[in-house]
Formats: C-alpha cells, structure tokens, sequence
C-alpha cells in the first residue's frame, strides 16, 4: 500500500511537471521543433529569416576570402522555434556569442538597466510633484482672470 502511495506521487509529480514546462518552456532547437511540427517550423523559420534578411541585419561575405582566424571568430546563429500560446509558431535566431567571451569584458557587453527599486521609487516622485486636479483647475483659472 505504501508503494503505491509512492507510485502515485510520482505520477502526480510527472504530470505537475510536465504541465508546468508545457506551458512556459515553449522554446525549441530548429530540429526539435521540425520534428515536432514539420512544414510549419519550416516555414516559421523561413519567415524569421527574410524578415533578417529585409532589414539588412546580416552582410554576406565569401567564405573563401576570409581567414581560419576570421572564420573561427565568426559568431554562429542559433536558430530556435518558439511556440505561442495561441499555437501559432514563430522562428527565433540568435547569435551564439561563445567564441567571443574572452575579447570583451562585462562591462562592454551588458546593457543598462534599471532595477524595480529605482523604478518605483522614480515614479513615485512623479506622483509626489504631479499638481492635483484642484490645483490645475485654479492656476488655468488665474491665468484666465489675469488677462
């Protein structure tokens, strides 16, 4: 009895984690995602592609004139399908920025950002100096008295 107590956990556990990463993890590799949905991906994959190649994000270059140290350098792209929620399939490329980590620091590499503790606390100095409604609704009255 106690075994399949145990048993039914397991099974429980299984299903609440393959619901939960059924929904969220929703990302793919292009082969997975072309196994799973075949012309689709494709398809998918292919608009991502004209969608980079109409706005200019990429510069095609001869391999055959580039050096093994440029090559090498080169960065790879990572293609990947991402399945919406509605169903709906969108092709995802990314640059695999491996074979340059030790060219730059973290510094150069990081954008700014902005931590939800200065965020609040800039809009809630906003708030603080917005006039009320009062306030405005006088001053626009003075000004129009004092023409």
């Amino acid at each position: 009895m106690l075994q399949q107590a145990a048993d039914k956990m397991d099974e429980l556990l299984d299903n609440i984690y393959n619901h939960i990463f059924g929904h969220i993890i929703t990302q793919m590799t292009a082969t997975a995602g072309i196994k799973k949905h075949g012309q689709a991906a494709v398809d998918a994959l292919l608009q991502e592609f004209c969608q980079l190649d109409s706005k200019n994000v990429f510069e095609p270059l001869d391999a055959s004139t580039l050096t093994a140290s440029q090559k090498r350098e080169a960065l790879r792209a990572v293609n990947l399908i991402k399945e919406k929620r509605s169903g709906k399939l969108k092709g995802r490329t990314c640059a695999d920025s491996w074979s340059q980590r030790s060219k730059y620091t973290k510094e150069e590499t990081t954008s700014p950002t902005v931590s939800t503790d200065a965020l609040m606390t800039l809009r809630s100095d906003v708030t603080l100096q917005r006039p009320t409604l009062k306030e405005r609704i006088y001053t626009r009255t003075w000004k129009i008295l004092s023409f």
